[in-house]
């Protein structure tokens, strides 16, 4: 974890997220939890920051992290998020922070989240 002066002792930054990227989202009420993705029941919605580390086409890599309970979950990096068959809300924040918001009845959840190159939710609502 990594401390920074201007970050209150005991709070991490987020992986992969600049300083004003994490200043913005803590505006917003969200804190970082480094506990594991793993077995999520409620997801309230997903946020991607684009991070500044380009992908081989060209395109940024994007940090995801689920949000249960206004903590942030990290799911690692992705190329793409692929949403099958849900709707959703789409919220953009400044600096590159994108707000994804399950608009159906199902929750969205985790099972055992192992992190690949594309994230799926898929129309059950799991994660992949």
């Amino acid at each position: 974890m990594k401390v920074y002066e201007d970050i209150p002792v005991g709070e991490a930054l987020p992986p992969n997220v600049t300083k004003r990227q994490w200043k913005i989202l803590k505006r917003h009420g969200y804190t970082y939890s480094d506990d594991s993705p793993n077995y999520l029941k409620a997801i309230e919605m997903l946020i991607a920051v684009k991070t500044k580390e380009m992908h081989e086409s060209g395109f940024p890599y994007i940090q995801v992290f689920a949000v249960q309970d206004n903590k942030l979950y990290d799911l690692r990096i992705h190329d793409v998020i692929i949403f099958r068959e849900n709707m959703i809300g789409v919220d953009m924040l400044p600096d590159n922070i994108i707000r994804f918001m399950n608009k159906t009845e199902k929750r969205w959840y985790t099972e055992r989240f192992v992190p690949t190159p594309t994230l799926i939710v898929d129309r059950s609502g799991i994660i992949l």
